[in-house]
This record gives structure tokens, sequence and C-alpha cells, in this order.
């Protein structure tokens, strides 16, 4: 039983196929409208990513991941005294990684990190597109694993967010869209190595409270559990 009711905010998808057992977590804090989390474990991978934004300055986002024990760590911090400085962090094995940070200040939305550990050449860019204010992305690439998260926000309708991350091929998409015409009706879509697996999911209206998500792959009832803390609603 999840119980997250100081933020009323807690959603997680989870789903099993032939034992692989990944989980996806989006966290968001509304007492604070400044906290995402993005989570998501692959075949003991273990691979976590979290986008953290401090609203009481308004000027610090950490970016997080670790990958097969490589437990890398990129923090970016922003400098708001002089509004033009930003500096980032990024320790593997107590390697002291030099990071290059480039602000484009023609359009004042894109970042982009760039650090490189004995030829890995690991690159992570975070960008926010200021023209539709809806727009970031996550990337990051170690040693060919080509690992990309990708979190977006539609404010164009305020309902659409979607998740992506691919691990050594595998090409796991999932998506999370609400359907405003209905103001009822979630979707959760996965592929998992070419499965393709489509999820259905299913608001109970009447207690306001309850979704229930079904799977099926080639008769193979996936089953998928979706909980959403209605304790602080």
């Amino acid at each position: 039983m999840l119980s997250i009711v100081e933020s009323d905010c807690f959603w997680r998808v989870e789903t099993g196929i032939s034992g692989l057992i990944i989980s996806v977590g989006l966290i968001t804090d509304t007492d604070s409208d400044c906290f995402w989390r993005v989570e998501t474990g692959i075949s003991g991978l273990g691979i976590s990513v979290g986008l953290i934004v401090d609203t009481d300055s308004g000027c610090f986002w950490r970016v997080e991941t670790g990958i097969s024990g490589l437990g890398i760590s990129v923090g970016l911090i922003f400098d708001t005294d002089s509004d033009c400085f930003w500096r980032v962090e990024t320790g593997i094995s107590g390697l002291g990684i030099s990071v290059g940070l480039i602000f484009d200040t023609d359009s004042d939305c894109f970042w982009r990190v760039e650090t490189g550990i004995s030829g890995l050449g690991i690159s992570v860019g975070l960008i926010v597109d200021t023209d539709s204010g809806c727009f970031w992305r996550v990337e990051t690439g170690i040693s060919g694993l080509g690992i990309s998260v990708g979190l977006i926000f539609d404010t164009d309708s305020d309902c659409f967010w979607r998740v992506e991350t691919g691990i050594s091929g595998l090409g796991i998409s999932v998506g999370l869209i609400f359907d405003t015409d209905s103001d009822c009706f979630w979707r959760v879509e996965t592929g998992i190595s070419g499965l393709g697996i489509s999820v259905g999911l299913i608001f109970d209206t009447d207690s306001d409270c309850f979704w229930r998500v079904e799977t099926g792959i080639s008769g193979l009832g996936i089953s998928v559990g979706l909980i959403v803390d209605t304790d602080s609603v």
C-alpha cells in the first residue's frame, strides 16, 4: 500500500514481462510545486533519474543518474546573483571530471552539459523551450549505452506527460496520456525489444479514486498496477 498524504502527487506504474519487472514512478510535490522524480529499473540495472527544481530560490536544478554501479551524479546549479552562471559537478569513482556548460543567450532556453571520462564521452543536455514554456528534456549517454530520458509537458493542453528511456537497444518507452476531452482517460504504453506492449487504463469515476490497468501480450496476461494516493486528495 502506497501512501503519500503530504504531496497529493504520486503515480506509480508497474509492469512485469517475463520477470523484467519494470517500474516507473513520477512524483510531483504540489506543496512546493517544485519536485519531479522519474525512476525506472530494468533487469537489475537499477537506473534512476531525478530532476529537482527548487522553487524557494528559483535557481537550482539537479540531474542524477546511475548505471550498473558507476554511480554517476551530475549537478546543475544556477547562480541567481549574476543571473548568468551555471556550475556543473560530476564525480565518478573519485575521478575529478571537468565539465563544460554552454548557455545560449540568444534564445535564453538552451543548456548543454558535456563531460568526457577516459574517452567515454558522456554528454548531458537539459533543454528548456521558452517559446512554448512546456518542454524539458534530459539526455545522457555512457560508453555507448545511449541512455536518454525525456520528460515532456504540453502546456497547450495542460494534459500530456511522456517519459522515455532506452537502455542498450531495449528501446523502452513509457507514455502517460491524459485525455482532456473526456477528463477521465489515461493510457500507458510501453514497448520492450519489439514486443510492442499496449496498456489500457480505466478510470472509475464512481469513486473518483480507482484506476485499473489491463494489458495482454500474445495471451500472456500481464498484470499492471497503477496506484494513486487519494488520501491526500
